[in-house]
């Protein structure tokens, strides 16, 4: 016994102190109210201060409200749906901010008691955000492992929570990331269930009342979060006997259900008054022209790609994968669990941006954790009744996988990743890193590892472009070479001319192994944003069989050390203006080259800002 409460309270401190170490470290200049939250919070300010909800994007401009609140509200005014009214819609449900409320008015209320601005968007009300956020995520925890307790025992339930926790993208958007919709939908979910074990239990009104409330607060949170019906519905169904006895409880129960149907429309009313008011209907699509592409999901890419998949962030999931093989031991959820699971999968990576940028992992996932908590908890049970050996080996894989979510949770804050844009080499490569290599930067662009310094060997060169020939009003002499002659990419332009093109024949490579593609570049002004790639493709007839870009503008000086940084000081932004810097890369040669195979070596002037190009080359390595 003493030996179990030791386990569980080490459980609990690790949590605990992993959190604490974590938002100590890397969200202390975090913001909170950007983005998807942003967006979310809005209805607060606008229905408590300024009384706005029909001129959402309208915000005084004498009350110190921060530069980038104001920057969202003007992309509202440009870019926001507008209804046939003339109102700017906001484009999220109320949900969060119904759930945020409490936390909203507290802060509200000391920023009264202070004398301070009181504008809903100073640091107080981002405080009480992470406040609201940190909460819902540690009740949603509670929820769950109440949910479990009554099928596992009490170290199976805290080891299925801190594991849960630590190990998937749900520690990020608790400890990092609040203000989304997640965190508590998470916590919704968790009552759900635990809501629908008790209505079965022991049926009556109030239970029927909350339980139909909790799934429409869902719903109206998140659409496409509807397949939450189907839990109280499947549950404890797993034969034919259960299933007729589901139909008798429905029967028995039919009051209850017209309860919990009005219990789910309840908090709908709200948003039906919002969008009357803003649109003269009371059901609006808000989402403009972003919408799901039913035909064409993106189920593998959602699922298992390093560009925000959701098992690469959440690795531990894979234990609750093999927990449903247990059937036998969550037959009560084992329905609910097929059911709901492939028809939510298919949902939500069938929308338009299926990696759901602005976060960590997929974070529609996050709402079925709790319902994943049970196979889970499951596979844990049955790994405590094997062997020494295999506790051990869990247990080693459990600290590897927190370590990893650690580590890149770590690196995505510091923006030294960014895991919508990112690949399993860059992942890889970066791992327990506190620093990016020029390397680092390189595998995140092309998607290939690249090789060490001094590990390959020059062949022979495939050709040279310098921008020699002065005919071409694009070149330019070099004002620090004198005689020598540049490439000017003007402001406007995509694509510049004079790449290096040529066809491959057999025997042309030899023993080589790569391709190393290297260009001069030269920044003249600092612009907002910018994105000039390098790219090598190889054409076959009208396709490209090969295609790999690196950016050249975040690598000025990092190749050849000449950086005005320090190694330790740049991130995947880095940017440096006015300064020449060799940019190269390595891309392995495709072993299905054919005879007549066009190969190009050009630059890509994604955002067609100025540059300066010079020395565009093409060599074999091996």
């Amino acid at each position: 016994m003493l030996l179990k409460k030791v386990f569980i309270s080490i459980l609990l401190v690790l949590a605990a102190g992993v959190s604490l170490l974590f938002n100590a470290r890397y969200t202390q200049h975090s913001s909170v109210l950007y983005g998807d939250a942003l967006g979310y919070y809005m209805y607060l300010p606008s229905v408590f201060i300024y009384h706005n909800l029909d001129r959402p994007e309208q915000l005084p401009e004498d009350r110190d409200i921060p530069f980038s609140v104001m920057r969202y509200a003007g992309e509202m005014r440009d870019e926001g749906v507008r209804s046939k009214k003339g109102i700017v819609v906001d484009q999220y449900t109320y949900g969060v901010a119904c759930m945020e409320m409490p936390f909203f008015l507290v802060a509200h209320a000391i920023e009264k008691a202070k004398g301070l601005p009181a504008n809903g968007y100073s640091d107080t009300y981002n405080t009480w955000m992470r406040i609201s956020t940190a909460f819902y995520g540690l009740l949603g925890l509670l929820l769950v492992y109440h949910l479990l307790r009554k099928y596992f025992d009490e170290i199976v339930s805290v080891a299925a929570v801190v594991i849960l926790y630590l190990g998937t993208n749900l520690f990020w958007f608790v400890v990092y990331q609040p203000g989304m919709s997640h965190t508590i939908l998470f916590f919704l979910y968790a009552w759900l269930l635990l809501l629908t074990v008790k209505v079965h239990e022991k049926p009556s009104s109030g239970r029927f009342l909350l339980l139909g409330m909790i799934a429409g607060m869902i719903v109206v949170t998140r659409p496409t979060d509807i397949v939450c019906v189907f839990i109280p519905l499947c549950y404890n169904v797993y034969n034919r006997e259960t299933f007729m006895q589901k139909l008798r409880f429905l029967a028995a129960n039919k009051w209850g259900l017209f309860i919990c149907a009005l219990g789910a429309l309840i908090p709908f009313l709200p948003q039906f008054a919002y969008w009357k008011m803003a649109t003269g209907q009371y059901v609006f699509y808000s989402y403009g022209n972003q919408g799901f592409h039913w035909r064409h999901p993106k189920i593998i890419e959602g699922l298992f790609y390093f560009s925000n998949g959701w098992l690469p962030y959440a690795p531990v999931m894979i234990f609750a994968i093999a927990g449903l093989l247990l059937y036998k031991k969550i037959n009560r959820w084992i329905f609910s669990i097929l059911v709901i699971m492939p028809l939510y999968t298919y949902l939500i990576y069938a929308w338009y941006c299926y990696n759901y940028i602005n976060g960590y992992g997929s974070r529609p996932m996050l709402h079925m954790y709790p319902l994943l908590a049970i196979p889970l908890a499951a596979f844990i049970q049955y790994i405590g009744r094997k062997g020494a050996i295999v506790k051990t080996v869990f247990a080693a894989c459990c600290i590897f996988f927190f370590s990893v979510n650690y580590s890149w949770s770590m690196l995505q804050s510091q923006s030294l990743m960014r895991s919508e844009e990112s690949n399993m080499w860059y992942n890889l490569g970066v791992l327990y890193q506190s620093k990016l290599l020029y390397n680092d930067l390189v595998t995140l662009d092309v998607g290939e590892w690249q090789p060490r310094k001094g590990s390959v060997q020059f062949v022979k060169s495939l050709g040279c472009q310098g921008f020699e020939d002065s005919t071409s009003d694009h070149f330019i002499p070099d004002s620090i070479a004198g005689t020598k002659y540049i490439y000017h990419v003007r402001e406007g332009e995509e694509y510049l001319e004079g790449a290096l093109k040529m066809q491959y024949h057999k025997g042309m490579f030899g023993d080589a192994k790569w391709f190393r593609c290297s260009g001069r570049f030269m920044f003249p002004t600092w612009p907002a944003s910018t994105k000039l790639l390098l790219e090598l493709g190889i054409k076959r007839g009208d396709k490209f069989v090969l295609w790999k870009g690196c950016r050249a503008d975040n690598k000025i000086g990092l190749a050849d050390g000449t950086c005005k940084h320090a190694p330790d000081n740049f991130d995947l932004n880095h940017y440096e203006h006015r300064r020449w810097g060799e940019v190269y890369y390595f891309v392995k040669i495709p072993d299905d080259l054919k005879e007549g195979d066009e190969i190009i070596l050009d630059v890509w002037n994604n955002y067609q800002h100025e540059a300066y190009v010079d020395d565009l080359c093409l060599q074999l390595y091996k």
